[in-house]
């Protein structure tokens, strides 16, 4: 019986952390968003050359965060894997 109960309590461990996981993709995925939005203004407004630096900046934010939502969809997945077995 302890057996069955530490898979039980590994299957509850496992979903925290795919909760978890959820939680931060998504927010990735919302400040991916929010970045992406800033730099559509910024291209609208990119006849200056002001401009550049930012867009620049933002592209960076958008590579760093695409990056992150990544490595975090790749986590999520092993978990998913960990979960069906």
């Amino acid at each position: 019986m302890a057996k069955f109960k530490d898979q039980l309590q590994n299957i509850r461990r496992l979903r925290e952390q795919m909760a978890q996981c959820d939680e931060k993709a998504y927010h990735s995925k919302l400040a991916f968003k929010k970045t992406d939005i800033l730099l559509r203004k910024l291209r609208i407004k990119e006849t200056r050359s002001e401009n550049k630096k930012g867009i620049d900046e933002l592209r960076l934010q958008i590579a760093q965060t695409a990056a992150k939502s990544q490595a975090m969809n790749v986590q999520l997945n092993e978990k998913e894997s960990a979960l069906e077995k």
